[in-house]
């Protein structure tokens, strides 16, 4: 009887320290999962979408492919989501060539002009030009994400740049009805 007494108290401290250790995991990951999203360090824009990564526009990569259907060979070091945003983006193409980025690439020396950008420098009879901005850049693929989301839900352009504006952009502020 001892013994089981002994052996159920143990299995329960072991299930209280599995919790705990448990807990203290997740809040670990979640402390790391945030400082990498915030693009951290001083002068960077903490807490704003203000240059989220300085060096990011200056260390863009150009990849040339035939065409959309071929993927640059960066895309192979990246995750699923990447990879499919990629994939995605040129169906979107008339909508996010009309939305602003809010990760902070379109200000600075060689701002983007849209969201598309953030996937795709430019395109011609020979090809498209890849960028890898969007494959580092959290906002810019979260974007994308919505848009995907709300046009596959039939939203309009209209709708879907209201959507954008208000998640995204650190200035938006709702008309007052």
């Amino acid at each position: 009887m001892k013994q089981s007494i002994a052996g159920s108290g143990t299995g329960s401290a072991r299930r209280r320290y599995d919790l705990l250790l448990g807990g203290f995991i997740m809040a670990v990951m979640t402390l790391i999962i945030i400082a990498g999203c915030s693009g951290g360090g001083a002068g960077s824009g903490e807490g704003t979408h203000e240059n989220h990564d300085t060096g990011s526009l200056e260390s863009e990569m150009y990849y040339k492919t035939a065409s959309f259907e071929v993927m640059p060979d960066f895309l192979k070091n990246h995750t699923k989501l990447t990879n499919d945003l990629y994939q995605a983006v040129a169906r979107y193409e008339d909508i996010a060539t009309r939305l602003n980025c809010y990760c902070g690439c379109m200000g600075g020396d060689d701002p983007h002009d849209s969201l598309f950008r953030c996937y795709v420098a430019s395109k011609d009879a020979d090809g498209v030009t890849w960028t890898d901005h969007s494959a580092h850049c959290g906002i810019c693929k979260q974007e994308l994400v919505t848009v995907m989301e709300l046009a596959d839900q039939g939203k309009s352009f209209e709708e879907i740049e209201a959507a954008i504006e208000s998640m995204y952009n650190p200035d938006f502020t709702p008309e007052e009805a």
